[in-house]
Order: C-alpha cells, then structure tokens, then sequence
C-alpha cells in the first residue's frame, strides 16, 4: 500500500514538472472592432485577395499594427499563417474582427476613424511556450510573412501607401512626398 501511494504521488509530481516546464495556456480578453471606415476595408480586403493567391494560403490571420504619430498613423497589415495563432496572440492585441472569414488582429493605437469598439468580448486561448521551449524552436512556420505599410492622415482621411511586400520576396516602396 506505501509503495503505491508513493508510486502515485511521484507520477503526479513528474506530471506536474513535465507540463510546467513546456509553458501554460494563456487566454486573452479582446474587443470586438468593427471597421468603419470603407477606404481601410477596401485595403484590407485587398491585401487578403493578394495573400489567397499565395501558394501556402489557408485563411490566413492578418495582424494590424497601429502607431499614431505626430503627423499620421502608422499602419502595418501582415499575414502569419494560423499555425501561428498562439504567435499573434502572445503578441497581446487590443481587438480583433472577421473580414470576409479571415481574423484579424488589432494591436498599438486605437484610431476612433478607423473602427469602434463593440461591446462584445471574445476570449481566444493559445499555448504560451517557457523561455528555453521558445528558444529551441521556431515561433513562426513561415519566414515570407507578406505585410502592407500605409500611413493614415486622418484629418484628410487619407491612406498613402508606404511599403508592400508580397509573398512571392518582391518589394514596393512607395515615396512618400508629404506637402501639407
């Protein structure tokens, strides 16, 4: 009977070790956003038309980061594939929506002229490797990640294309010659 209580208690130790020592599940609480303006939509929507003619396409997640500064908002739309869920969401979004079946992620500055905020919640879980799992092995499947760089002039409610890189390596850079 000693030797099965032991036998018991050292399993569930090792159990224990083994699933602290690959990391935690982690959840995050997000907003919904919808997209209000059409301009951004017609962007968005067109950077997910050119990434499903991509060869590894597979109803991508598209991560939106935003930075507003002085003079425009920074704004960068990128593709990770949805292997990598748990590397979009690690990354701590501040919302999210569906566009046309694709889920997008918001992350950075809120721009009221871009979206609002719903009063819909939606928690996403995902695994969040230890330090030392996270440093033998990738984060991302796929090192082509595509991604779109305009900058928003709100008070024109304007979007000027900056950089777009597509899945196929091929870059365009766009000058950006601002005479307000």
């Amino acid at each position: 009977m000693r030797l099965t209580k032991y036998s018991i208690t050292f399993l569930l130790l090792i159990n224990v070790t083994v699933s602290y020592s690959q990391g935690n599940y982690e959840e995050n609480q997000l907003v919904n956003l919808t997209i209000t303006n059409n301009q951004f939509k017609a962007i968005v929507d067109s950077f997910l038309n050119n990434e499903s003619q991509c060869p590894y396409y597979n109803k991508l997640i598209t991560c939106i980061n935003m930075y507003a500064r002085t003079s425009f908002t920074f704004i960068r739309l990128e593709a990770l594939s949805a292997k990598d869920s748990g590397v979009a969401l690690g990354l701590h979004p501040k919302g999210y929506t569906y566009l046309n079946n694709h889920l997008l992620f918001f992350y950075g500055d809120t721009c009221s002229s871009i979206f609002s905020a719903e009063k819909k919640m939606e928690k996403f879980t995902y695994f969040e490797p230890n330090d030392s799992l996270r440093a033998n092995s990738p984060r991302h499947t796929d090192d082509s990640n595509p991604y779109w760089v305009y900058h928003y002039y709100s008070w024109k409610n304007q979007f000027k294309p900056a950089i777009k890189y597509d899945c196929n390596g091929n870059i365009s850079n766009y000058p950006l010659k601002d005479k307000w």
